[in-house]
């Protein structure tokens, strides 16, 4: 009935997970980073 072997959606639903896992702490550090920027500039002008 399956088409796509089983290990191989595990591997992409996997692959998928770490990605979204990621995208999460990198999200917040990322906005960090440029509040961190924009307040650097703003106490230079």
């Amino acid at each position: 009935m399956t088409a796509i072997p089983n290990h191989h959606t595990k591997i992409t639903i996997n692959a998928a997970d770490t990605l979204f896992h990621t995208n999460h702490l990198i999200f917040p550090i990322k906005r960090w980073l440029l509040m961190v920027l924009i307040a650097e500039y703003q106490s230079k002008h």
